[in-house]
């Protein structure tokens, strides 16, 4: 009888690389809660195929590739089809999309040593361990552990104002929130650039796009616009938009934008994948064993 061998993803996803949701002018409390085993959501997910709010990050994404570099083939489970493994399989979303920076990569023999490994890298690379390791036994025999890691930190140019608690959807609860109204000092309109804003005939409402400026010229994107497809024809879109768009794209003193306090903290399991055996190997199985967590946080002057 072979060996089974096991192999060990772990991943943690410590920021959302692009998050497109409505936000300028009006801007809801946003703190997600999203059910244990819910359905993962990618970057080739379409907008709005799930009935609860949606958070996409590529972590996963990126150990998956790992996986097919490893083996030279796209990744088939055997007597399982999937439509996630199809997905995967695409590679919609890689490393080369991120500057170097900002992710970490760490493909090896699985061994009690390669904790502190990692742990150390990260500390080196990031300034901060991965509590997320000491949930995973690095003692399995024969495997191979692939872990991947996003962090990004920068700083808006000028530290938004705190403003006056809004309320959230259709109840009476207040949310804390920061941005720029009729108050605020001019030097904060430097961190907004309008990338579009009109009247859309068909839906009977406002679109809108703007983004975010950073001292490390990242760029985050806020948006509401009518779009079906996925979250990078999306972006496509407010691209499209922003090259029409012919008004100024300097933020004015009329202008509002209220955005909330987020802290997204929650648990993706892949566990359709636990002790599925890939096609054409030595019996690989693919051995879980910790959950995949999402932590986002948003603060004044910086995203964490």
């Amino acid at each position: 009888m072979k060996k089974k061998v096991l192999i060990t993803i772990l991943v943690i996803l410590l920021i959302i690389v692009l998050l497109i949701i409505g936000v300028f002018f009006r801007f809801n409390k946003i703190t997600i809660r999203i059910p244990k085993n819910s359905k993962p959501v990618f970057y080739s997910g379409t907008k709005g195929e799930s009935d609860m709010d949606t958070i996409w990050c590529g972590t996963f994404q990126l150990a998956w590739n790992e996986l097919i570099k490893q083996y030279g083939k796209e990744i088939e489970l055997k007597d399982y089809n999937s439509e996630l493994v199809d997905k995967l399989n695409k590679q919609s979303f890689t490393k080369n999309m991120l500057s170097e920076d900002s992710y970490y990569i760490k493909v090896a023999e699985t061994t009690p040593s390669l904790k502190e490994e990692i742990k150390q890298d990260m500390k080196n690379k990031f300034g901060k361990n991965s509590a997320i390791l000491d949930n995973i036994d690095f003692n399995q025999k024969n495997g191979v552990t692939i872990y991947t890691a996003l962090n990004k930190k920068f700083k808006f140019l000028e530290e938004f104002d705190d403003l006056e608690d809004i309320k959230f959807g259709n109840t009476d609860k207040k949310i804390k929130c920061f941005g720029i109204d009729k108050d605020s000092n001019e030097n904060l309109y430097k961190n907004v650039e309008v990338m579009y804003y009109g009247w859309n005939e068909e839906n009977k409402e406002w679109e809108y796009a703007a983004k975010l400026k950073t001292k490390e010229n990242e760029e985050i994107i806020f948006a509401n616009i009518s779009s079906i497809g996925d979250f990078d024809e999306t972006y496509e879109k407010v691209l499209e938009l922003e090259n029409t768009y012919e008004e100024t794209k300097e933020f004015q003193d009329i202008d509002i934008i209220k955005i909330p306090y987020m802290n997204i903290n929650f648990t993706i399991n892949y566990e359709e994948f636990c002790g599925k055996e890939i096609n054409n190997t030595r019996r690989l199985v693919i051995y879980c064993c910790t959950k995949y967590t999402i932590f986002y946080e948003s603060k004044r002057s910086r995203i964490i």
